[in-house]
């Protein structure tokens, strides 16, 4: 029922009640203008008194129901708006989580970038300094997914922090073709850091390959990390 239809009748009642007793005391003053028995005029009386109190007991309880009712629907409108406030207040926090994490991997994608322009800009002058920078920013990425993993949190802790990886363990969290691709290009740069390498291995295409394959992996181990975080 809406609100217009309960006003209207409540007042249809309070109208109708008041009209009875003014024709009860239209009826009494007839029987006392006429001179009706004292003992018959005070139990007219007596019974007009009751009936009044009855309507306005009822009138007093149609107000205490509308006044409820009305309570009771502020109560509704204020729980609905707490309620709409809390799915703002969540829906805005999942869309500023949503924002970090787009900051981060495009933070990701751009040191990724720095080190992989880095790397290519070296390899025709000097090959073995674009492997060595290569897998630095690999094995950078390495490490932070390694950190992710054993949920070194502080960032004291961070920049003390290295584990020394192999085979197995890489497998555990990457492909295992790109764990031992990662393996190949270690030995690789070890090799050269040693002077160990021929220059049959350290050609144009070979080293732009391998800069081009770790930039890949790096990309790969930068999504795992970031769906271990969500």
């Amino acid at each position: 029922m809406s609100r217009f239809k309960r006003y209207v009748i409540f007042y249809i009642i309070s109208i109708a009640a008041f009209a009875i007793l003014a024709i009860f005391v239209n009826i009494l003053s007839v029987f006392i203008s006429r001179g009706i028995s004292t003992n018959f005029s005070e139990s007219l009386l007596s019974i007009l008194a009751t009936i009044a109190g009855i309507l306005i007991a009822v009138l007093a309880s149609l107000v205490i129901y509308y006044q409820t009712s009305k309570e009771r629907k502020q109560q509704r409108l204020f729980e609905s708006e707490v309620h709409q406030e809390k799915e703002r207040f969540l829906r805005l926090s999942q869309e500023e989580l949503e924002l970090e994490k787009q900051r981060t991997d495009l933070e990701k994608q751009q040191q990724t970038l720095l080190w992989l322009l880095a790397a290519v800009e070296r390899i025709n002058d000097d090959p073995r300094l674009a492997i060595i920078i290569a897998y630095q920013g690999l094995e950078s990425e390495i490490q932070n997914l390694i950190t992710r993993k054993y949920l070194v949190d502080t960032e004291d802790a961070k920049q003390g922090f290295s584990i020394s990886y192999n085979y197995d363990m890489l497998a555990e969290y990457i492909d295992p073709d790109k764990a031992r691709a990662i393996m190949q290009m270690r030995d690789l740069r070890n090799r050269i850091i040693h002077g160990e390498v021929s220059p049959e291995e350290i050609t144009e295409d070979k080293v732009r390959g391998y800069v081009e394959s770790a930039g890949r992996i790096a990309r790969d181990i930068s999504q795992i990390g970031q769906f271990s975080e969500a």
